[in-house]
């Protein structure tokens, strides 16, 4: 046995020697990569990232424009469910939930970003539609496009609205383009690796309709903001399977960046007719809200329940 042991820690120190080597090996090579990038102008600046990118290989379209347009934008739903007009309906029949008046036209029925820059996928693409379409409709031509993202917007339990810069006249140099204002990105759309494109679509029905109303299935997430690799939102769900005026739950979930499923932080529930709610998760809502906003948003979201509309 003494023997077996013997043999089994000089394995075990073999296997430590030779793992050292390897760093020591790795190392080197890193070592060199260094080197090679910090002499290589272009390297740098493909290390500095896709826009710096596009201004060495190709000029985009109304580049400048574009992003003076999308960089003022915040991806939010937190600003609009704040708003005092903002309610929350149940339909208990369809399984929805509803956020009424949460989209916003101005008189001559344009929509109307919160405080002119907050909101979520649908609401920003919309509205940087609306601002880049007439410095790009003589050569090109413009659609919203449904996609999943794989760092919040997984396919295909989720969905995120784009806009897509197709030229009218094709040829051998022209290019299709992707601008995602939710995240201040533009560019060439074989360069959005990491989504999947669905779907064109039309005119937005929200838009077009000019509809105010938001209706959701139970269980589906409204998102609220993305920080530091995770996305807030909030959702109303059934109450351990029942879902009827008595039995039925608001909850605050946070989800890490890559991940299908979340956590809550904060339950709030009509339990037999009984309100009940419950945090969790403090660690993991703080990543995402300090004290203070967190303070806010629950006393907001307390208030949104016990208004619902039933």
């Amino acid at each position: 046995m003494r023997g077996t042991q013997r043999l089994q820690q000089n394995e075990i120190l073999r296997k430590v020697l030779l793992r050292e080597h390897l760093l020591a090996a790795l190392s080197l090579l890193l070592f060199i990569a260094l080197v090679v990038l910090v002499a290589n102008p272009f390297s740098c600046q493909i290390k500095r990232g896709l826009r710096q990118l596009h201004l060495v290989t190709q000029n985009l379209p109304a580049e400048n424009q574009v992003y003076q347009v999308i960089d003022r934008l915040e991806y939010s739903g937190l600003q609009m469910l704040k708003e005092n007009h903002v309610s929350i309906a149940v339909n208990f029949n369809k399984g929805t939930w509803v956020l009424r008046d949460i989209n916003q036209f101005d008189e001559q029925g344009n929509f109307v970003l919160d405080a002119g820059k907050y909101g979520t996928c649908g609401e920003l693409a919309a509205y940087t539609y609306g601002k880049i379409k007439p410095l790009l409709s003589g050569n090109y031509d413009l659609a919203f496009v449904k996609a999943s993202q794989s760092g919040y917007f997984l396919y295909p339990v989720a969905g995120h609205i784009v806009v897509k810069i197709s030229p009218k006249v094709t040829s051998e140099n022209s290019a299709t383009y992707i601008v995602d204002p939710a995240f201040h990105k533009y560019g060439p759309i074989g360069e959005f690796e990491d989504y999947y494109f669905q779907e064109e679509m039309g005119e937005l029905p929200f838009i077009q309709d000019r509809q105010k109303d938001i209706e959701l299935d139970i269980g589906t997430l409204f998102p609220l903001l993305i920080r530091q690799q995770h996305l807030l939102g909030v959702m109303v769900i059934d109450n351990l399977g029942k879902f009827d005026k008595d039995n039925y739950m608001f909850a605050l979930i946070v989800n890490k960046k890559h991940n299908f499923s979340g956590k809550p932080i904060f339950m709030l529930r009509n339990n037999n007719g009984s309100e009940e709610y419950r945090e969790e998760n403090t660690d993991l809502r703080r990543k995402v809200l300090n004290d203070k906003e967190y303070a806010d948003l629950k006393s907001r979201v307390f208030k949104l329940f016990r208004e619902v509309e039933r």
